[in-house]
C-alpha cells in the first residue's frame, strides 16, 4: 500500500471516529416518565405528561412516557437521563425491576 493511500484511509478513518463521538455527544437527553396505577389513578397524569413533553421540547431533552413497568430493567433504564414517577400509585414495580432502578441510581441515573 503506498504512503498517500494509507495517509488518506488513516485521515478517513480518524475523521470518522471524530464524526461518531460529535455526533455521540449532540445526542438529546432521554427522559422516562412513569405513570403506572395500582390503585386510584389521579386525574391529573394525562395533563402531566403533556407539561413535561412541552418542557422536553423547548428544553431540548426527549421525553418517553410510560405505564409499563417492563421498562426498569438495567438494560432499558441506561437509555434515560432521569426517571420520572409522575403520580404512581400502589406497589408498581417487582423485587427484580426495583433492583435494577436501584443499580440504575447508583449508576448515576
Amino acid at each position: 500500500m503506498r504512503n498517500s493511500t494509507k495517509l488518506l484511509l488513516a485521515t478517513f478513518i480518524l475523521l470518522s471516529l471524530f464524526s461518531f463521538r460529535l455526533l455521540k455527544q449532540t445526542a438529546k437527553p432521554r427522559i422516562l416518565v412513569f405513570s403506572k396505577t395500582a390503585g386510584f389513578r389521579h386525574e391529573s397524569i394525562a395533563a402531566g405528561k403533556a407539561a413535561l413533553i412541552k418542557l422536553g421540547k423547548e428544553q431540548g431533552f426527549l421525553v418517553d412516557t410510560t405505564e409499563n413497568d417492563s421498562y426498569f430493567t438495567e438494560d432499558s433504564l441506561k437509555n434515560y437521563k432521569a426517571v420520572v414517577f409522575l403520580s404512581t400509585t400502589g406497589n408498581i414495580l417487582n423485587t427484580p425491576q426495583q433492583i435494577a432502578f436501584e443499580r440504575y441510581i447508583q449508576a448515576g441515573g
